[in-house]
Order: structure tokens, then sequence, then C-alpha cells
């Protein structure tokens, strides 16, 4: 036997999406200092090798290098092969 769920919105609550999103960003700083640390220690370092120290998936390094990237903290300087890591504070 089912029963009817009550469809009054004044008692029906939504799920706090400040408190998720502040735990997303969080660990996003979290993985993103991480990944600048590693970087800081090994210059030459690939994006592979990041999400192996990290047990990371590469795509999810790359997501957090490309945003780093985009908002001027990080740069990579040469080939993809032989250039380095390069940490702008």
């Amino acid at each position: 036997m089912y029963r009817r769920k009550d469809t009054n919105t004044e008692t029906d609550r939504k799920p706090n999406t400040d408190t998720e999103t502040n735990i997303k960003t969080n660990t996003d700083t979290e993985t993103a200092d991480r990944i600048m640390a590693i970087m800081k220690e090994h210059p030459a370092i690939t994006v592979k090798k990041i999400a192996q120290q990290l047990n990371l998936s590469v795509g999810g390094v790359r997501y957090h290098v490309n945003k780093m990237k985009k908002d001027g903290l990080v740069e990579h300087i040469g080939s993809s092969k032989k250039g380095t890591w390069l940490i702008k504070n």
C-alpha cells in the first residue's frame, strides 16, 4: 500500500544549497591547494602523476589545473612533455 504525499508547500523544505555549495567550494580549494603544493615540490610533474599521487582521476586534476590557469594561479611554461609549472602568488 502506498501513501500519498501531502503537497503543502509551506511544510516542504528544500535542502540547504548554501551548505552544499560551501562544502564543494572548500573541497575544491583543498584539492587545488594540494595540487599546487605538489607543483611547487616537482615543477616538471605531469597531470597524470599528480592524479596518481592524490588518488584522483586525470580529468579531475585537469579540471582543477585549468581552473587555476584561468584564475591566474599557475602557468605552464614550455612544452607539455618538458615544461614546468610556475606558481603565481
